[in-house]
């Protein structure tokens, strides 16, 4: 009897896998699949293309000016905080304000996401105004965290 219970279950375990590949959510996009497979490396009034393996190493290397990190303590990100940061991004270029340029790099299981700011062609007062403004429309949200002048942590 304990045999025939045993065959039963060891059948039904390998009767719940599926032939399909999985994915494996613990593992951050590709650099290609995060910048989009090139990496503009944006400096004041010069733009320089980086492709491949040397995209991912600069990427790594660069100080970014600004890091905007939503996180997860368990039960997902701040929707409502992403929501006022893509409103912020919008009402900044919409006032004529330089375009601002980031790489946006998801990392958890729980939409867990850095946009690294490089801010290039601003000067460093409207950089500072772009900063203050950030933090003060996500200064309500715990689960929203920046950083200025960095590496941004979670390009792999």
């Amino acid at each position: 009897m304990k045999y025939l219970a045993f065959c039963l279950i060891a059948f039904t375990m390998m009767g719940c896998k599926s032939s399909k590949p999985g994915t494996n959510n613990n593992t951050t996009a590709p650099a290609d699949d995060i910048a989009g497979q090139s990496y503009q490396k944006l400096t004041a009034g010069d733009s320089e293309t980086i492709e491949g393996a040397d995209a991912l190493e600069e990427m790594r290397t660069t100080v970014w000016r600004l890091i905007v990190e939503f996180f997860s303590i368990g039960e997902g990100t701040d929707m409502e905080a992403k929501k006022h940061f893509d409103h912020y991004l919008s009402q900044w270029n919409a006032n004529g304000n330089p375009k601002v340029n980031f790489v946006t790099v998801p990392w958890g299981r729980e939409g867990e996401v850095d946009f690294c700011f490089t801010l290039a062609g601003m000067s460093s007062d409207q950089q500072q105004k772009f900063v203050d403004g950030l933090r003060e429309t996500l200064s309500f949200s715990k689960l929203v965290r920046l950083t200025e002048n960095e590496k941004c942590t979670h390009i792999r």
